[in-house]
Formats: structure tokens, sequence, C-alpha cells
């Protein structure tokens, strides 16, 4: 009898203990959730900025202006004559580094497209290819030996989709030849002697969304009709393109700014 009274005792105890106990959880599970709820507030004035407001700044016409003549500077060909004779005047290591490396690219070149050249368009041609390698200096022997390795891994049907792509925003068609060097040249497009990101399709994307209104324009503040790759260097500012498409109206906010800057140089 006793010890059923004191089991009865003892199981009343526990129960107690259980039901009081279990109030308080769930109050103290109740002040820990709205103390991390509140901890997981952040204080309005230290949130980051919205989306918008950071695409905004990043496309500023000021800021779309400074990375257009920066990427035209960047990406600007020496003209062929300049080039040619330019390398003439090389000495020393740069000589030696350059070696016959712009008469090997214009055959890389021609042994791709396939293309016919007379003796005179071979020297232009050759002339023009001095002019990319000269744009380079200092030369180094891994410098050429990068630009060369370019030439090689464009093949004739990068060149195709580069040539329709042009042709869509009016650009005139060259050669395919001077394509293949145009495209060589960019350094935005290559890591090295690669194509950045393994391919070249995004550029070409960007390249058909060009308009010919932009391109026209653009071509005219570089003020040289002759120079079709003053256009291209439109591909490498980000800030023109969403998803790899142009946005004429972010062009056409920062080109006066642009002109006038390029007038003034």
């Amino acid at each position: 009898m006793k010890r059923t009274i004191l089991f009865v005792i003892t199981v009343c105890l526990c129960y107690g203990s259980f039901v009081n106990g279990h109030p308080q959880t769930r109050r103290n599970q109740t002040g820990a959730q709205q103390q991390t709820s509140n901890q997981q507030k952040p204080d309005q004035a230290n949130k980051p900025p919205n989306t918008q407001t950071t695409k905004a700044r990043a496309t500023s016409p000021d800021a779309v202006t400074q990375a257009m003549v920066k990427a035209l500077r960047d990406n600007h060909l020496t003209g062929g004559s300049t080039g040619l004779f330019g390398a003439m005047d090389l000495e020393g290591d740069e000589k030696t580094a350059l070696g016959s490396a712009p008469g090997d690219a214009l055959n890389i070149a021609l042994a791709t497209t396939g293309e016919y050249l007379s003796d005179q368009q071979k020297l232009q041609g050759l002339a023009m290819f001095a002019g990319f390698f000269m744009s380079r200096r200092p030369l180094t022997p891994k410098k050429v030996a990068d630009y060369l390795a370019r030439f090689r891994i464009i093949d004739k049907v990068t060149v195709e989709k580069w040539r329709t792509a042009m042709s869509k925003s009016n650009e005139s068609s060259n050669s395919p030849s001077l394509i293949l060097a145009g495209i060589a040249f960019h350094d935005f497009l290559f890591e090295g002697g690669q194509w950045k990101n393994g391919n070249p399709d995004r550029a070409i994307t960007r390249l058909g969304s060009l308009t010919s209104d932009a391109v026209s324009r653009w071509k005219a503040a570089v003020g040289s009709k002759d120079e079709a790759y003053g256009a291209w260097s439109l591909l490498a500012v980000d800030s023109l393109f969403v998803n790899d498409t142009f946005q004429q109206s972010v062009f056409d906010a920062a080109f006066p700014i642009a002109q006038k800057l390029l007038s003034a140089r």
C-alpha cells in the first residue's frame, strides 16, 4: 500500500512539473522566435540599394560614355601603312619577337578563308597585319605567339557568322581575311590565344543586335569612314547590352557626351 501511494505521488509530481513547465517552454520559444525575427529584420537605413538603383547608376550616360571611349582607345586599329613602316623601324628584341609574324598571320587567314588576293591586295593585307602587331608594343615573343594562336582558332564558320551579324547593322562587309584579322584584334574576346568563355558566340550575338543607326553615328564620331573596327569596339561596352542585346536608348543618352569627347581629342 505504501509503495502504491509513493508511486502515485511521484507520478503526480512529475506530471505537475511537465504541465507547469510546458507553458514556460512555449513562452521561452516564442520569445526566442520573436528575438530572432527582430534580428533578421535589417534596419531600413542599412539596406543595400535596390537592383534598379544599382543598374541605373551603372548605366548612367557619363559612365557609359567613359566605357565607350575607353573601348575605342583599347581596340583602335593602327593604320596599315603606319604599321608596315613602323615594323620596318623595329630594332633589337622587338624586331626578333615580331619576326615573320605579319606574313604568317596573313597566310593563316588566307588558308582559313580560301580567299584569293592579288599581289597588291596581299601587300595591303600585310601592311594591315603589321599594324595589328605594332599596336601591341612593346612586342614580346609571348604576345606575338598569343596573337598568332588567335588566327589559328578562328575558323571559316565563325568568319561567316561574323559577316552575317555585321550585315544586320549595315556594317560594310570587308574581305573574309580582314574580318578574321578584325576578330583576332579585339582583346576582350580572348584570354591570351584562346576564346574567352570557350567560344565567340556571345560577341556574335552582340554584333547582330547592333543597330545601323548606332553603328553609322559611332563611325562618324570616330572620324574615319574606313574604320569599320571602330564600331566593333561597342561590343566591349557591357553597359550597352542587356542579355547581350543592344540597348539603343542607353547609347542615345551617352552618344552626345562621347561625341564631344571625341571631337575634342
